[in-house]
């Protein structure tokens, strides 16, 4: 049997308006973006920490299980489950043409991530931020 074939849909490195929100969030705000513990994120010393191993890399891989619009039914997300059956919620971020339509139940995922600290924890303690994602190919 064959292994499946994964394209990437996603690369934070492509995805300048997210960083640039996110940054400016971190150096703006008091209560809203992320702790710059190793720089300010996706800048060139925070993705060394990365390639350095100071911020660790999580990867998880999956089944997509269900492709729906969260949020107040405006924010494009999909729930996949991993091989020991935990449920996980992601956005789905694409920063290739096409990468919308790759979210398809049934597919394998895989979401490579880094966690990360809000400024403000009253919410969450931390956030799984996606650096790259890619869904089985279709074809």
């Amino acid at each position: 049997m064959n292994s499946p074939r994964f394209r990437r849909v996603y690369d934070l490195h492509d995805d300048l308006v997210r960083v640039a929100h996110i940054q400016n969030a971190t150096v703006e705000s008091l209560e809203f973006g992320l702790v710059p513990e190793h720089g300010i994120f996706a800048s060139d010393a925070w993705w060394k920490a990365i390639i350095d191993g100071v911020i660790p890399t999580h990867s998880v891989t999956g089944r997509i299980t269900r492709v729906y619009m969260g949020s107040m039914n405006d924010w494009p997300e999909f729930e996949m489950e991993d091989d020991g059956g935990v449920k996980i919620t992601w956005s789905q971020f694409g920063s290739v043409p096409g990468a919308k339509d790759a979210y398809v139940t049934g597919r394998l995922v895989r979401v490579d991530y880094v966690r990360q600290k809000p400024k403000s924890t009253e919410v969450f303690q931390h956030i799984d931020t996606p650096i790259r994602v890619w869904v089985e190919d279709a074809s």
